[in-house]
């Protein structure tokens, strides 16, 4: 019998709270402005007003290559070889920074030095809140998020995974995975049921 060839699949990532620690540097300049403030990582702004956020997102503006320097997170190394399998299309909402290369370029680079990706899919949203109308537009197989207010805008109409984190658990009811590996062998599994189900 014929063995069954895998769909080729549309793969939808966010980058920073999934692929990207942002949080690191975000709490650090957060103390550096906010001395003596203490975080709590069940949502990652926890007693910071729109007054306290601002120089920190303004020091990120003036951090150059700023995207560029953020760590990988565990978990994702599958990236290097389901480019090949699958299309792979990232969907951000970072700010300009600082720099001659734009958002785009920059999160491409950060793909290319650490998963390899030869030639990275980079859509910057102009808010987060329009990610569920790019889903739809993109004809997305998945999604995985981590921002609580994503997900909870999300997952009850479309194939969207919480990328499990403490700021997240606030939204009951979505799919969790703890890693971005887990994510993408769950929506090869559940594709491959419905190919056998013919």
């Amino acid at each position: 019998m014929k063995e069954q060839r895998m769909k080729r699949l549309r793969i939808g990532l966010d980058v920073d709270g999934v692929l990207a620690d942002f949080i690191t540097p975000y709490y650090e300049l957060a103390r550096k402005h906010n001395p003596g403030v203490v975080f709590d990582d069940s949502t990652w702004h926890q007693g910071l007003t729109k007054e306290m956020e601002s120089p920190i997102w303004d020091d990120i503006r003036k951090t150059g290559d700023f995207w560029l320097s953020l760590k990988p997170l565990p978990g994702a190394n599958i990236l290097t070889f389901s480019q090949y399998d699958h299309t792979l299309i990232f969907v951000t909402n970072r700010i300009p920074t600082e720099s001659p290369k734009s958002v785009e370029r920059q999160t491409a680079e950060w793909l290319q030095n650490y998963f390899g990706i030869e030639f990275p899919t980079v859509i910057v949203a102009g808010h987060w809140y329009d990610k569920k109308d790019m889903y739809e537009l993109l004809r997305l197989d998945g999604y995985i998020d981590d921002k609580p207010e994503t997900i909870e805008r999300m997952y009850k109409k479309t194939n969207t995974y919480a990328y499990d984190q403490p700021w997240n658990r606030s939204v009951v009811g979505a799919k969790r995975v703890k890693t971005v590996n887990e994510y993408i062998e769950t929506l090869e599994n559940s594709v491959g049921e419905e190919i056998a189900k013919g």
